[in-house]
């Protein structure tokens, strides 16, 4: 299934799609004009009581800051879930490179854990120089981590794929482990259901391994060796958090907040209902 997305992606290069996404940022925020401003107590009766996050849970966030329409700041989010969570919980924010992983491989460019900005938002980005959070050693799947997880950041530059069981992304499988979208779709979680579910986890990468430089911290610096999703093959699927709705399962659950909407998920409970799914022939490629 070839989408408008995938065409687009291979008649412009990245410098053009980013000034395309900026130009629909800045239209949204026109539009924001005349919407009322989300608080941030609006934000917490969301997060708990509508999709039930509370303490002691281990929840992976994904973000879109410019989407809530916010009346607060980035840092008052991060205060927020540090508070609802507890120090017994856990927070992961993905911290991915500025582009897609596929052509950061190709152009072999350099991950600095200190300097190289995410793509994943602005929250990401003030979430990774808070206090106590630690960032992983990965040159395009990083997680930066805050809680009771005891994860050593070395650890996820030897796992099997950026996003299999030895990979910090395991934290939120199980118990309370759970997959919040703020004002986005997108659900990276997903990649590790698939990395699960499909025998030959190398399905859904690139068939080459890349060794890919990271400096890390402390200045040093490293080649990793990884597998690198295969974007042609990713952009003629659905994306994760598209599919996921698609099922209307009891363990994923989106609620309105202002012009855009919140989800939450049962990463261990969906993982179980989209192997379903996928084993009676029903995945994200599935016309």
């Amino acid at each position: 299934m070839v989408t408008l997305k995938h065409v687009i992606k291979q008649i412009l290069p990245a410098d053009v799609r980013h000034d395309l996404k900026r130009y629909k940022r800045k239209l949204k925020n026109a539009i924001k004009c005349n919407v009322r401003k989300t608080t941030i107590e609006d934000l917490r009766r969301a997060l708990v009581d509508e999709l039930g996050i509370q303490r002691g849970d281990r929840i992976l966030v994904t973000s879109g800051f410019a989407s809530l329409n916010a009346s607060y700041s980035p840092k008052q989010v991060i205060d927020l879930l540090k508070e609802i969570v507890g120090r017994e919980g856990i927070i992961g924010m993905p911290y991915y490179p500025p582009m897609n992983s596929t052509e950061w491989a190709e152009k072999k460019e350099t991950f600095d854990m200190s300097t190289t900005k995410s793509g994943m938002g602005v929250l990401t980005n003030v979430f990774a120089k808070s206090e106590g959070v630690i960032m992983t050693m990965h040159p395009i799947k990083a997680l930066c981590l805050w809680g009771n997880h005891g994860y050593q950041p070395d650890k996820h530059a030897k796992a099997l794929t950026p996003f299999y069981k030895d990979s910090p992304y395991m934290l939120f499988m199980g118990n309370n482990g759970k997959s919040i979208g703020l004002g986005v779709k997108n659900m990276p979680m997903f990649h590790m259901f698939e990395d699960l579910i499909f025998e030959d986890y190398h399905y859904c990468y690139l068939k080459k391994m890349y060794e890919l430089k990271l400096i890390d911290t402390q200045g040093v610096e490293h080649y990793i060796r990884t597998l690198v999703h295969d974007g042609n093959l990713q952009d003629q699927a659905m994306m994760g958090g598209e599919y996921v709705n698609t099922l209307h399962d009891e363990n994923y659950k989106r609620v309105p907040f202002g012009y855009t909407f919140l989800y939450a998920a049962n990463n261990q409970a969906l993982l179980e209902t989209v192997r379903k799914r996928y084993a009676a022939g029903y995945t994200r490629w599935s016309k």
